[in-house]
């Protein structure tokens, strides 16, 4: 991770070497170019929050999956599944330093692998598939919510490197 962050220094270090080499005129592009990071900084934490929220409330409903009827089970499953989709355009539309850009693309990629793993785990419920297939479409959505947690996570952190490094 330390090696990720050095990396976005050094982009960004040479960026601005860039810009002052070309003739751009600092005080022009700073507004604009801290506009981006101090934005991001904002409006990414309540959103990654929100993503932790929905990862756990789908948890719990795994967990209680057993107790449920399938097709109350498969409601739940969709409407979990929609709202990510819905944070999953949010965190596209977030404005992002363009260091962060491929972390923040790599979110919105493991969003949508777990909302079509909740798609999927939604439709065996709901057509009452043997238990087998409701456990390894359960197995799917739990390692896509691993993989969702730990994208989140490495964007907060670039992020955090961002902030600290400027």
């Amino acid at each position: 991770m330390n090696r990720i962050a050095s990396y976005a220094t050094l982009l960004v270090v040479l960026a601005a070497g860039l810009l002052v080499a070309c003739g751009g005129d600092e005080s022009e592009d700073r507004p604009a170019a801290e506009a981006a990071p101090d934005r991001f900084a904002n409006e990414f934490p309540p959103l990654n929050d929100r993503i932790a929220e929905v990862g756990a409330e789908v948890r719990n409903r795994i967990r209680r999956a057993e107790r449920r009827p399938p097709q109350r089970l498969a409601g739940n499953l969709l409407d979990a599944a929609d709202e990510l989709g819905e944070l999953r355009r949010e965190v596209e539309d977030l404005r992002v330093p363009e260091t962060l850009s491929p972390q923040r693309d790599v979110v919105v990629v493991a969003i949508r692998d777990v909302r079509r793993a909740l798609e999927r785990m939604s439709h065996v419920a709901s057509v009452n598939r043997p238990p087998p297939a409701l456990r390894n479409a359960r197995i799917a959505l739990v390692e896509a919510l691993r993989a969702l947690n730990r994208t989140r996570s490495t964007l907060a952190k670039g992020m955090r490197a961002a902030e600290n490094s400027g």
